[in-house]
């Protein structure tokens, strides 16, 4: 879970949900940088271990240890934590980022504190860059930027840039295509932060006010395919997709061709009883044995994967692990399971032995 999103949630168990939500937008920008991430920590939620070093050394120099000749003296810094609540805010703080792979250098401070203070079984919290710079791209909360080329470097932005340059939908203009980026990222990112509740995500989307239906159209369908490239099984996110989709069904004609031709696929799966879960099992199969990727040869999520499939035979797959997991985990034997793939090897056998 995105700290911004742990933090709206436990907003009224947390002693001090303001500062820490401050800690956690100040810290936002800085989340692929170590040094200035540690340098935001010493000077703003630093100040008990600084008081704390500074009664040690204010204890040598009465006993006149020669390791402290000079008298130290305590400074506050402008604008840091009082030392009164500086642990319990960090506690607060450790708790909002420990599942989210963007906040690693911040999650690596707050866990060697843990660490030290606990004895029991250590927390792994060394940082991997890769792995916040991944996290980073799956958040999608890294906004406003500067330039258009922080966004489209990254293929789905790319594409999405590409089908509405080729599109004509509006005129080739970079600061108007960095507008319409940053403002994609910022109603993701607040709709996120609404999903627990409909009626504030209805609220929220009354609110937003577009130029035109071209505008609304692309800003809310791409937020739809945002949401699918998360892979996300999370229900409220499924609910707020949704309600993006009824607001821009009214206008989903006037813009249902694209660079490329919206495609109607005129297959459809037989009316049998089971064939759905057994395309399910195919192509979960499939998937797994790596036969799918994305056009650059990048890995894919299985939601979007499967979604796409689904498309094709016109039936709705969104749902699709709940249908596998509901035959995985009820009890349905094994060979049940296989049946479809035993039928598929004795069909390839018929075929080859006619020919």
């Amino acid at each position: 879970m995105r700290a911004k999103e742990y933090i709206n949630i436990h907003w009224k168990e947390l002693k001090h949900a303001e500062i820490v939500s401050q800690v956690i937008k100040d810290l936002l920008p800085l989340r692929m940088d170590r040094i200035a991430t540690g340098e935001y920590m010493n000077h703003h939620l630093s100040a008990d271990t600084r008081y704390q070093h500074y009664v040690l050394q204010k204890e040598l120099y009465e006993r006149g240890n020669a390791m402290q000749l000079d008298e130290p003296y305590f400074m506050s810094i402008e604008g840091e934590v009082s030392m009164d609540i500086a642990e319990e805010v960090r506690e607060e703080l450790f708790h909002a980022v420990e599942g989210d792979g963007s906040f690693g250098y911040l999650y690596y401070i707050l866990g060697t504190e843990q660490n030290a203070r606990h004895n029991n079984e250590p927390i792994d919290c060394i940082p991997n860059e890769e792995r916040i710079f991944q996290s980073l791209i799956d958040n999608r909360d890294d906004y406003p930027k500067d330039s258009i080329d922080d966004y489209i470097n990254e293929n789905l932005n790319y594409q999405q840039y590409n089908l509405l340059i080729d599109g004509h939908y509006w005129e080739d203009n970079d600061d108007l295509y960095l507008r319409y980026f940053n403002r994609v990222y910022e109603m993701y990112d607040n709709l996120r932060l609404r999903k627990q509740s409909v009626s504030s995500i209805k609220n929220y989307l009354r609110e937003q006010q577009f130029y035109t239906d071209a505008e609304k159209y692309w800003t809310v369908s791409f937020i739809i395919t945002l949401i699918e490239e998360t892979g996300n099984e999370d229900d409220s996110l499924n609910r707020c997709k949704q309600e993006l989709i009824r607001i821009i069904k009214p206008i989903k004609e006037q813009f249902s061709r694209s660079g490329d031709d919206e495609y109607k696929s005129p297959v459809f799966i037989a009316e049998r009883r089971g064939v759905k879960i057994d395309i399910i099992r195919v192509l979960n199969s499939l998937y797994e044995l790596g036969m799918f990727t994305g056009q650059s040869g990048e890995a894919i999520p299985k939601k979007v994967f499967m979604t796409t499939m689904g498309k094709a035979i016109n039936v709705d797959f969104s749902n699709y692990d709940k249908d596998l997991s509901r035959t995985l985990s009820d009890s349905t034997a094994l060979d049940k399971h296989l049946k479809i793939f035993n039928d598929m090897l004795q069909k390839m056998t018929d075929i080859f032995n006619r020919h």
